[in-house]
């Protein structure tokens, strides 16, 4: 029987965080603003870490427990809480563990075949302090390692992320990538994949849909990284895939019909032409292509635009048209536009460095 442990945020987020007030959003890569105010957020002290350490052996089981157990958290009630309810999720846990080894041991004797006592290790890994360092975001894995027969055990991970002000409240995606955050984080996914196709399984590059309603994800040094458990994307020697949601996207300057969607060309006049779909979907807008019309549809929150090929002549959400620097175009079946579209249009910052490398954020 394959046991795994989840000391899930779901229960906290179900039972402690009821409470929990919207937060403003931010950039797609830095945490959130989440203190209450810049003063407050100036002042917070960063919250530590002690282990209840639980240790238990016989011969039908092992288990090495480092339960966490935060301080230094405002919301001095939602601590205790979090700490009660991770401390009983991972009891509740060993003694499942205790019972089902003890079960299958005795079955195994019966039928007379060898057991290998099953093992339980618990550990946790601070990623962000929720300090002002930090600006209040607390974020901390927990990491579960089962072994109850076979080859190998299995690991999972369980993210907590909350933000650490007098209501402490949970951090989502949404709170800390802002607008289009679910199709920022895909962006990233999809980044990675076309990059090391060899890491991941052969056909993920084409299988891999979007991330869950649910993803789990943790924040360090302001960057958020979404995780996807083994086995997800690749096989179970990759182990843990975490993948990085940058602010930042960069282009690599390149010949035309050979920029592709990871770099950027300039045509004779000098203009930077861009890939749109690549860039447009890493700061979460939603892309349509309409092939008989020959337009392509941007949306993400409250902004839209619409662009034509061959058609210099730009606007968003049905402002006034401008022309820019040249119309979009096509080449090998990427539509890519000018560099100035993605500053005077999307209002996004776009910038070259000497050895020619574009660099677009928010």
């Amino acid at each position: 029987m394959k046991i795994r442990l989840r000391l899930v945020s779901t229960a906290i987020a179900g039972s402690l965080l009821l409470s929990a007030i919207p937060l403003a959003s931010a950039q797609s890569a830095t945490s959130a603003p989440v203190a209450a105010s810049a003063k407050l957020a100036d002042s917070l002290k960063a919250v530590t870490f002690t282990s209840k350490q639980i240790e238990e052996k016989n011969e039908a089981f092992e288990a090495k427990l480092q339960i966490p157990v935060a301080s230094g958290l405002l919301d001095k009630k939602f601590e205790a809480k979090l700490n009660a309810s991770i401390e009983e999720q991972a009891m509740n846990a060993l003694a499942e563990l205790k019972e089902q080894s003890a079960t299958d041991k005795t079955e195994a004797e019966k039928d007379g075949y060898e057991f290998r006592p099953y093992y339980l290790d618990v550990s946790y890994e601070l990623k962000s302090d929720g300090g002002s360092a930090s600006k209040g975001v607390l974020s901390f894995t927990v990491t579960t390692y089962t072994y109850t027969g076979g080859a190998h055990g299995s690991a999972f991970v369980d993210t907590y992320n909350v933000s650490n002000g007098a209501a402490a409240q949970t951090l989502t995606l949404d709170k800390l990538l802002g607008a289009g955050a679910k199709e920022k984080a895909n962006a990233a996914v999809r980044e990675e994949l076309r990059a090391n196709p060899d890491n991941y399984y052969a056909d993920s590059v084409k299988t891999f849909k979007s991330i869950s309603a649910d993803q789990t994800f943790y924040v360090s040094k302001g960057i958020v990284y979404v995780l996807f458990q083994q086995y997800d994307l690749a096989p179970y020697a990759a182990g843990i895939i975490e993948i990085p949601v940058r602010s930042a996207l960069s282009l690599k300057p390149s010949k035309a019909g050979k920029a592709g969607s990871t770099g950027y060309y300039a045509t004779t006049k000098g203009v930077r032409m861009v890939p749109l779909r690549a860039v447009a979907s890493a700061f979460g807008y939603q892309v349509t292509w309409n092939g008989k019309a020959s337009t392509v549809q941007l949306a993400r929150g409250d902004k839209s635009t619409q662009i034509v090929l061959r058609k210099n002549s730009f606007s968003l959400n049905k402002s006034a048209p401008v022309k820019l620097s040249a119309a979009p175009s096509m080449l090998q079946g990427i539509v890519y536009v000018p560099a100035d579209f993605l500053s005077r249009i999307l209002e996004l910052k776009v910038s070259i460095s000497d050895q020619g490398i574009m660099t677009v954020s928010e």
